[in-house]
């Protein structure tokens, strides 16, 4: 079959044969039995028209043979004057309102493929998550059997003075960078507070239930060192240590106002909240998880704590007790809170108020940083009658004095 370039040069050479003889024919170069060189040259003006010759018929000239495809040897031949069509604006509009109807459907296409895989990932991220819930939920569900196992033990066998709770204890570092008073994480609980033992006296009554928020508070008493770093960074006046040495025995000679300076200037040191216990945070801390009338049973011994003879108030050599007045912080067992020195030694000031006999069910207040007239102190002193050592018994003080010192607490 003949391709359309094919049938246009065709067409071309017959017009330009055709042309060819015609011209010729008007020159005569063709007349019958006349040589080409006898042709005359006309003598006419170069303005004269001649006269025109009469037209011959143009002779046809044959095309040359067409070798056909064998390829397309088969196919059917197109008519020798089709013309390809040039495509109009109307075909360019149409092809791309296709090719954008197109698009368009793969847009969608990939907007739901993409909608598919975010679920498919959102999925696995909830799946991962139930993985993890699961697996803290069995960690708990494990630590729950421990601890209900160690109620259980601890219900049949009761706190005694070799019984230790675990605690967490910390130290606050100051701007100077030196480290601040040890201090001991007491968990929440509930507590008796009073005379249990009905021993006591008509202050300690009633006795109710207080529940207590968890706390810090010093594992020792503050001692002179501690102290003695305040006064210096303030300019107050040097508590007396009465010639026993200061180091690290507990402070004295320090009143309530004193105490609560000395945690103010603290707790700017350390930026940390630090303030003196309510009377019940220090019984429940004192007791250590017991109900005996001092924290290691209900007879004083010189092996648990430093403290004076049965009439008050000379200090006593005796047992463990080889100090006739103050001894250093820690120089006896600690209670199952891990605290020392809860019982004698030094008085310990507390932030309550004190008033002849508790209301019910209700916990003591702070007196805030205003000077209270009758400030409640707690725990006995080397000097002390070994019943005043109970961890019941309260006290009350109103100015300096040589057995009274100081014990922290701090929010947590």
């Amino acid at each position: 079959m003949l391709t359309n370039r094919e049938i246009i040069l065709g067409g071309v050479v017959t017009v330009i044969s055709s042309l060819v003889l015609l011209y010729v024919d008007k020159q005569g170069f063709f007349e019958p039995n006349k040589p080409l060189n006898s042709v005359p040259i006309s003598s006419a003006p170069v303005n004269s028209v001649p006269a025109t010759p009469p037209v011959n018929p143009v002779p046809t000239l044959p095309l040359p043979p067409v070798t056909p495809d064998p390829v397309s040897a088969n196919a059917t031949v197109e008519p020798t004057n089709a013309v390809p069509v040039s495509p109009t604006l109307v075909d360019v509009q149409q092809a791309l309102a296709e090719e954008i109807q197109q698009l368009e459907k793969l847009k969608q296409a990939r907007e739901l493929e993409e909608k598919r895989l975010e679920g498919l990932r959102q999925e696995t991220i909830i799946k991962q998550q139930l993985v993890t819930i699961r697996q803290s939920k069995e960690a708990e569900s494990r630590r729950l059997a421990q601890l209900r196992q160690e109620q259980k033990r601890l219900e049949q066998s009761p706190i005694t003075s070799d019984t230790v709770i675990p605690s967490k204890i910390f130290r606050d570092l100051l701007k100077d960078g030196s480290e601040g008073p040890e201090m001991v994480v007491i968990p929440e609980g509930k507590f008796r507070i009073g005379d249990l033992q009905k021993t006591g006296n008509s202050d300690e009554k009633p006795v109710h239930a207080v529940t207590i928020q968890s706390f810090a508070i010093g594992r020792y008493e503050i001692t002179f060192v501690e102290y003695d770093r305040f006064v210096q960074a303030t300019g107050r006046k040097l508590p007396s240590d009465e010639g026993w040495g200061r180091g690290n025995r507990p402070v004295i000679n320090v009143s309530w106002s004193d105490a609560v300076a000395y945690i103010d200037w603290l707790s700017q040191q350390t930026g940390k909240p630090y303030r003196l216990p309510t009377e019940a945070e220090w019984e429940y801390a004192a007791r250590g998880g017991t109900e005996t009338d001092y924290w290691w049973g209900n007879t004083a011994s010189h092996e648990y704590a430093n403290y004076g003879k049965d009439e008050c108030c000379e200090g006593l050599v005796q047992g463990k007790d080889q100090w006739v007045f103050t001894s250093p912080v820690g120089s006896f067992k600690p209670n199952p809170f891990g605290l020392y020195d809860t019982a004698g030694n030094v008085w310990e000031w507390t932030c309550s108020l004190y008033t002849t006999k508790y209301e019910s069910g209700k916990e003591q207040g702070c007196l805030g940083k205003s000077v209270g007239i009758s400030p409640v102190f707690r725990g006995g002193s080397w000097s002390a009658d070994p019943r005043w050592l109970r961890v019941a018994y309260r006290n009350w003080h109103d100015s300096r004095y040589l057995s009274v010192g100081i014990r922290l607490a701090r929010d947590v």
